[in-house]
């Protein structure tokens, strides 16, 4: 369809035909640093489908740098090997109106080729390459709490790192007074994604395999459609696949249940000694005259110690609890924190000791 483009060429923003909006941050003859934005359209709730009887997903938005590092290049200019780099800050737009979602790196290799005569410039380009993604920003699109599970979609949690693989084709041709594209593009899920997709609907695991472009709980609306249209061959409600997909997903609570008491156990472990340290250290009566940025803190530290114990004694006396509010890495920042908070401070109340 027509669509009008606007030309403009800033210092660093600039924007074109050719490579349509850009900021250029850095450039020299290989290597170029860029900003780099994308984003995606809502999925809406409804009733049917991977997502039916789960929340709406709201548009998201990519924020980040690109680094460009151009490989090789023929001695025309007109064929060009790089390697791309683009890293992103992703929010979803709604309520709250701005909401960080974690943080994606999908790097590739990039082959492109350029033709040019009188009429017209051609560009063609393939490029290939890994998807990486945070917990965050997987848990938004493929988690699915246990209120949500039903035999046919299990409970599932995601967890960050590496989700797939993605293939692009693209081809642009400008001519004096407009431009046509076309591009196409695949998604292929990651082993722990795929595999979920094929424990739920066998329709929507078959679409999976062959264009995998999201799980069971599918975020894309494209793939949402394909599998909506897909009604003729809506799963077969045989017991022996009703059967499966419970047993299924009772092996995923007992795996949540099971690394939930697992970091619970070791958070209580853990977490005691330091609430001992750091009430001792602020129960000192000399803390009174001790400098606030010293005192403050060891006292923050403290109330989040004390609240991390209370989720931790909680998860471990109700069997239902699948989830902490606190992860292994937050745990130990905490730890690392509060004992160097308390040796300042205690190397403090020491000085004053003596000094009586």
């Amino acid at each position: 369809m027509p669509f009008p483009y606007v030309i403009y060429r800033g210092d660093i923003l600039r924007v074109d035909r050719e490579d349509g909006i850009r900021g250029e941050l850095f450039e020299n003859e290989n290597l170029r640093l860029d900003l780099s934005l994308a984003g995606s359209v809502p999925v809406p709730d409804t009733d049917k489908g991977a997502r039916s009887g789960m929340p709406g997903l709201d548009p998201l938005i990519e924020v980040g740098m690109e680094l460009n590092a151009t490989l090789w290049r023929s001695s025309k200019r007109d064929h060009s090997f790089s390697f791309i780099v683009p890293l992103r800050m992703v929010y979803s737009v709604g309520s709250p109106l701005l909401e960080f979602q974690g943080l994606t790196l999908s790097p590739y290799f990039n082959y492109r080729i350029r033709q040019q005569d009188e009429t017209m410039l051609a560009r063609y380009g393939i490029s290939i390459g890994p998807i990486f993604a945070s917990n965050l920003y997987n848990e938004y699109f493929y988690e699915v709490a246990p209120e949500f599970a039903t035999p046919e979609r299990p409970a599932y949690d995601a967890h960050g790192g590496y989700s797939g693989s993605r293939i692009t084709l693209s081809a642009t041709w400008h001519f004096k007074e407009f431009m046509i594209g076309i591009f196409a593009r695949q998604d292929t899920l990651g082993y722990r994604l795929s595999k979920y997709a094929r424990r739920g609907d066998p329709c929507v695991g078959a679409i999976a395999d062959v264009a995998p472009i999201t799980a069971a709980v599918v975020a894309s609306p494209v793939i949402h459609a394909i599998a909506t249209t897909a009604g003729s061959c809506a799963p077969a409600e045989s017991s022996a696949v009703t059967r499966s997909a419970v047993q299924d997903a009772e092996k995923n609570r007992k795996r949540l249940r099971t690394m939930t008491v697992s970091l619970a156990t070791k958070a209580v472990a853990k977490l005691e000694p330091l609430i001992t340290a750091m009430s001792v250290a602020t129960a000192d009566p000399k803390v009174s005259v001790c400098p606030m940025h010293l005192l403050s803190p060891v006292a923050n530290c403290l109330d989040r110690a004390q609240t991390m114990k209370r989720d931790a004694t909680s998860a471990l006396s109700d069997p239902t609890v699948l989830h902490m509010n606190f992860e292994t890495a937050e745990l130990a920042l905490l730890a690392a924190d509060s004992t160097s908070h308390v040796r300042n401070l205690s190397g403090i109340i020491a000085a004053l000791n003596k000094c009586a």
